[in-house]
């Protein structure tokens, strides 16, 4: 709980004001603080470099609070450190993954969620990734909504040709 709040105290401090309706462009219905990409990349890098041997349950935990948060921030900053963490990922179960996906709303918490699956993935095909249509699709812009249906772990699957779809 304290990790989650120190990451949300973290993204208030870098709050930026703006006159432009960010949260429509971004196609929210979150708060969003204005925080660059860049800082959010940066808060990431720092919690990973802290965090390298968070037990899994906490490190479910703190990205439970973060999807289950009130801002567009603590949401991506949930994708990133999501990303971050490949071994877990695999580890998670479905209904996890389709809880927090559930959680996102409009195209850029979407799709930064999916950047982060796909890189990993793109990367490690034969570690225990494979797609599949996200239930919830109908929540992301029509253009995003094939790509925010491609994340789904399992545990064991050792292809080195394609990854599957089911």
């Amino acid at each position: 709980m304290q990790l989650s709040k120190n990451l949300t105290t973290e993204i208030q401090k870098r709050a930026r004001k703006t006159t432009f309706d960010l949260a429509h462009y971004f196609g929210t219905a979150h708060h969003v603080y204005n925080v660059s990409m860049p800082d959010l990349r940066k808060l990431a890098a720092s919690f990973k470099k802290q965090n390298s041997t968070l037990p899994f349950e906490r490190y479910v935990n703190v990205l439970d609070r973060l999807f289950h948060a009130s801002s567009f921030e603590e949401k991506v900053l949930g994708s990133l450190i999501f990303g971050a963490f490949p071994k877990l990922l695999s580890e998670l179960p479905d209904k996890t993954i389709d809880a927090w996906l559930e959680r996102l709303t409009g195209w850029a918490e979407v799709d930064i969620y999916s950047d982060e699956v796909d890189k990993w993935l793109s990367s490690n095909p034969q570690e225990g990734i494979k797609t599949r249509i996200w239930k919830n699709a109908a929540q992301a812009s029509l253009s995003f909504a094939a790509r925010s249906g491609t994340i789904q772990t399992i545990n064991t699957f050792h292809s080195h040709s394609n990854v599957l779809i089911h």
